[in-house]
């Protein structure tokens, strides 16, 4: 008799439901225990690109520079000897 009200107890949809809603707040628990941890992200790159031809205008102060034709950079790229390093 005693099995027989056991098993019956344990099918039962309220009890099931509030077992699984129990189990989803020890979950939630965790999930919002891990979200308030602290957090520490390293990047870092290195790219190649081409030189940026600068021209020096004519009677103009030697600090002002103006950059060389868009498209004479791109050739430069494959001699890989001008890199865009980056950390964060």
């Amino acid at each position: 008799m005693d099995e027989a009200i056991t098993k019956a107890l344990e099918a039962r949809p309220e009890i099931i439901e509030a077992r699984t809603a129990v189990d989803n707040a020890r979950l939630n628990e965790k999930a919002v225990k891990n979200a308030a941890r602290h957090q520490l992200d390293l990047t870092a790159a290195v790219t190649p690109q081409g030189n940026n031809l600068i021209d020096v205008i004519p009677g103009v102060p030697n600090d002002t520079f103006v950059t060389g034709d868009v498209g004479t950079p791109i050739p430069e790229i494959p001699k890989l000897d001008n890199y865009v390093w980056s950390l964060g």
